[in-house]
Formats: C-alpha cells, structure tokens, sequence
C-alpha cells in the first residue's frame, strides 16, 4: 500500500506500539488479524492524508521565490507569518534591520549598505547568517524546512 520500505517499516513500529498499549484490552475471542490489519490500514490512510495536507501547504508555500525573497502577507497564511515573524524577531538587532531592509523592503544590498554605511558583502554575510539563523529557528519549532519553505512534522 505505501510503496516505500521505510514508511512500511515506520507504520510496521507505530501499529505494534497500538497494540502493544492495547494489549490489556484485546478481546482473545475475537479476530486479531482483523484488528491488526485494521490497525494497519488505518495508519496508511493517515499516512496518506498527512501528505495531501502537506502537499497542498507545499503547494501555497511554492509561490516564494527564493529563500524569503519576498514576504507577501497574501500569500504566507496566518500561522507561517507567526513562525517566520517570531524568528525573524530572535535575530540580533543589526542582522534584523539588515534582514528587514534586504528581504522585507525589497532594498538592494548596495542600498543597505550606502544607509549603514557598510559594505554589501557585508551585508551579503548577515543576509546568509540570518537565513540560516532563521531555517535553524523554524525547524526548532517543529517545521521541516524544505527549498524555499517549511512544513509542519
């Protein structure tokens, strides 16, 4: 049914930890490969679902072009603004107003630099040090960051 070894084995290890802490309540009279093969179907159902969930997020996530090159309010929903607002707030204060100029404002790293009066390979090291701050960030608070976007685990 899953066509992957390793999601075979995955599910294989989460239907006997079910039954494993169901074991006190299985009924000995009545079929256990019914109740396992039901156990197992099930969980590939939800194996299933959870990747047309995540497929359909990746789907809303894919219109961002590059690495947060251009956050758009219209296109992040509600809650991945939260995520990436609150990682983008852990930044230090420079790396932040930099980030902010660079990739929020849209402003060339020529023109960051003129206005902070810094060079923009400079500014180019705080852009990269603040993705990887950020991607680090988001996948503490349980996203899988993916290319350009992230997902919920």
């Amino acid at each position: 049914m899953l066509k992957s070894e390793a999601v075979a084995e995955e599910i294989l290890q989460d239907v006997f930890l079910i039954i494993w802490d169901t074991r006190n309540k299985l009924d000995p009279e009545k079929s256990f490969c019914s109740y396992l093969f039901c156990i197992a179907t099930n969980k590939c159902y939800d194996y299933y679902r959870r990747m047309v969930r995540d497929k359909k997020l990746l789907q809303k996530l894919n219109g961002l072009s590059g690495y947060f090159d251009s956050i758009d309010e219209d296109v992040i929903n509600k809650e991945s603004s939260a995520i990436l607002y609150h990682a983008i707030e852990q930044l230090p204060p420079k790396r932040k107003l930099i980030f902010r100029l660079c990739k929020v404002e849209g402003k060339s790293y020529e023109e960051v630099g003129l206005q902070l009066g810094i060079s923009p390979s400079t500014i180019s090291d705080h852009i990269v040090k603040a993705n990887l701050f950020i991607k680090d960030q988001i996948i503490k608070q349980g996203h899988y960051v993916m290319d350009d976007f992230f997902i919920d685990k």
